[in-house]
């Protein structure tokens, strides 16, 4: 089986990796802070009994994982475990506010590690779309049915392109394939860096989800 390598999720891309990773980079952010801000801000999972966990274990320095640190989720079968990955995945990608929703993302980009062929976007936009839809509910609740699928649908495919621009999928069939994709991270990471540089990368990758590190073993 041939590696896949490294794609932007529900896009077919046929550009260099350093195009790939290409996003908009805020009119506030200098290419300085955004590269100090990857080494020295901890990227947190968005899940409060995960983060708090974290900051237990470090002894209440801080939430979330630093550069070089890994989390393992381990349980049976069936136990909800990509359930929990793909929570992280939007923690992670969403940005802090769209608009007048208070989303309380991380606004970075990630990549996701298919090992089982189960990585499944739809889910991921249905988990998208509930959270939008819970927090739009209390103010579109008395317009007409018709005006509530407009205004959800106008925060959600927006949402929807955002979260594509930022989850990038490596599907791996063997052994060889996961060293493969290991390997190009490093060349990712200093591509983003480098556009930085050059003031046209935007969004660094700053997680890597492995699902499910079992696979091979």
């Amino acid at each position: 089986g041939q590696h896949r390598g490294v794609k932007r999720s529900r896009q077919t891309v046929d550009r260099d990796d350093s195009e790939v990773l290409s996003t908009n980079l805020p009119c506030t952010e200098t290419a300085f802070s955004l590269l100090k801000k990857s080494v020295e801000i901890p990227v947190r999972t968005g899940l409060s009994f995960l983060d708090q966990e974290i900051k237990r274990r470090k002894r209440g320095r801080y939430e979330g994982l630093m550069p070089g640190e890994a989390l393992h989720l381990m349980g049976q079968s069936m136990t909800g475990k990509t359930e929990i990955l793909y929570q992280i995945v939007l923690n992670v990608v969403l940005p802090a506010r769209f608009g007048d929703l208070i989303l309380s993302g991380q606004g970075q980009s990630l990549l996701f590690v298919d090992l089982d062929y189960r990585f499944n976007l739809d889910r991921l936009e249905e988990l998208l779309g509930y959270r939008v839809y819970d927090l739009l509910l209390p103010s579109i609740k008395d317009e007409p049915p018709d005006e509530q699928e407009r205004i959800f649908d106008s925060y959600l495919e927006p949402l929807k392109n955002l979260m594509y621009e930022r989850v990038f999928v490596a599907t791996c069939r063997m052994p060889s394939d996961l060293l493969t994709v290991i390997e190009d991270i490093g060349d990712l990471r200093e591509a983003q860096k480098l556009q930085s540089v050059l003031g046209s990368s935007k969004c660094l990758l700053r997680l890597v989800i492995i699902d499910n590190i079992s696979t091979f073993y």
